[in-house]
């Protein structure tokens, strides 16, 4: 089976290492839909250049409290479909005498004019599960990493005209997911007996910070100390910022149905929560109070509704007796003349 146009250069490119993944800004905070993108070296050829990209796509977001569980099914195709391909590659095909590659190798161009029968497309499917601790929650988010590559020529077909600079783009799916949590504790769990809200524990004077790893964060509460340093809740000692953080920690804070995810027993770090506060203060809402807020704007939506109406009616009968008292007097004054 023969490689078209665009699979040989693709070849020739050595792939960009793997963006960092992105991390969860704070509690039911949506991260973006995709991350840092990395780019691999041009691979240039006469006046032609073609470039690797990777970055991670979000593919699911979800917040689940107090032993909740999350579950999804995701189906995709794995690498880059026959019809882009095919697509990318006639069009080089057809510019390829006026792109001025002296360098294109003989096994690139005894392959200009054949058709593609490589697809490289495959049907997918992953399950995913995560599970909240027992006395608090997760936010969390899987992503996929994507590929994309990015072709530039220039064209002259005629000596006389300025060269045209073509660009065409493909993207596909890889088989590489991963994962980024941020976890907290909650005071309204059943099993979360005596535990503090965080507005009595921003009461007392203690603020919210993250014990952060590559892919997962914990938060956590710390008293500023005069020197910059902090005292952590149920921790002993005093820690500044970037300091690494013993993940013992984890298991006074949190306590799991099942074995501790793997992705916390990577080293973590004391930064700062820099989401909004009030993000924090919503794990005092129970399900009843959040069943009345979802409700309140319908019943927001439809008095307004009617008002509206009401006003509507008003207004025009208003005119309608307006224009009645017009009318008579008009036909007074006519009486009159």
């Amino acid at each position: 089976m023969t490689k078209s146009i665009f699979e040989i250069l693709r070849d020739q490119i050595i792939p960009p290492a793997t963006p960092a993944l992105p991390q969860i800004m704070g509690i039911g905070i949506i991260p973006a839909k995709s991350g840092e993108e990395s780019h691999s070296r041009p691979f240039a050829i006469g006046d032609l250049i073609i470039i690797q990209t990777s970055y991670w796509k979000r593919i699911h977001f979800c917040n689940i409290n107090c032993s909740a569980p999350c579950k999804v099914t995701w189906s995709y195709k794995r690498g880059i479909s026959n019809a882009k391909t095919n697509e990318i590659s006639s069009k080089i095909s057809a510019d390829l005498k006026g792109i001025g590659l002296p360098g294109v190798s003989s096994e690139i161009g005894s392959k200009t004019g054949t058709t593609i029968t490589v697809s490289s497309e495959e049907q997918g499917s992953r399950e995913f599960i995560r599970t909240a601790p027992i006395n608090g929650g997760v936010t969390h988010a899987h992503w996929q990493l994507m590929e994309r590559f990015t072709v530039f020529w220039k064209v002259k077909k005629l000596w006389w005209l300025k060269s045209k600079m073509e660009k065409r783009v493909v993207e596909g799916e890889t088989d590489i997911f991963d994962e980024s949590h941020k976890f907290y504790e909650r005071s309204d769990c059943p099993t979360s007996h005596d535990r503090e809200s965080w507005f009595e524990k921003i009461k007392r004077g203690l603020q919210p910070l993250v014990a952060q790893g590559e892919k997962s964060g914990l938060l956590v509460a710390g008293k500023p100390n005069a020197d910059g340093s902090y005292s952590l809740e149920g921790l002993p000692g005093k820690y500044k910022l970037q300091d690494r953080i013993p993940n013992s920690l984890l298991t006074r804070y949190l306590r799991f149905s099942g074995p501790l995810p793997e992705m916390l027993s990577m080293p973590l770090y004391l930064q700062h929560y820099t989401a909004p506060l009030d993000s924090l203060m919503g794990e005092e809402k129970n399900i009843e109070e959040a069943k009345n807020e979802r409700h309140a704007p319908r019943h927001d939506k439809r008095w307004l509704a009617l008002s509206i109406v009401a006003g509507i009616g008003i207004f025009g009968a208003f005119l309608s007796l307006r224009s009645r008292s017009e009318g008579r007097y008009y036909q007074d004054y006519r009486r009159a003349v």
